[in-house]
């Protein structure tokens, strides 16, 4: 996205002339709005696939990004291929 892009003229008539942004810190909230969100994606961690989707996140996306690691909040005790009793489907 280029920098033209990251500007919205509407946008920053509404913010402006509703003062939903205190005086001084406008710049400040435009710069935090500009910056890229990180790539996310939410797994059920209770979910049947889920630690075999987080290891082929891990290999076959994140790997193209080089020393980038796979972060896991909140796991909720997915269960594990031998837990099923057979292969994943999902997995290659």
């Amino acid at each position: 996205m280029t920098e033209d892009q990251k500007h919205n003229q509407a946008f920053e008539e509404y913010y402006t002339k509703n003062d939903i942004v205190p005086t001084g810190e406008w710049e400040q909230f435009l710069e935090a709005l500009r910056k890229p969100l990180p790539v996310t994606f939410r797994i059920n961690g209770s979910g049947r696939f889920a630690d075999h989707l987080r290891d082929k996140l891990q290999s076959d996306f994140f790997s193209h990004f080089g020393e980038t690691k796979l972060e896991v909040r909140g796991r909720g005790g997915g269960r594990s291929r031998e837990d099923e009793g057979g292969s994943n489907p999902f997995c290659s």
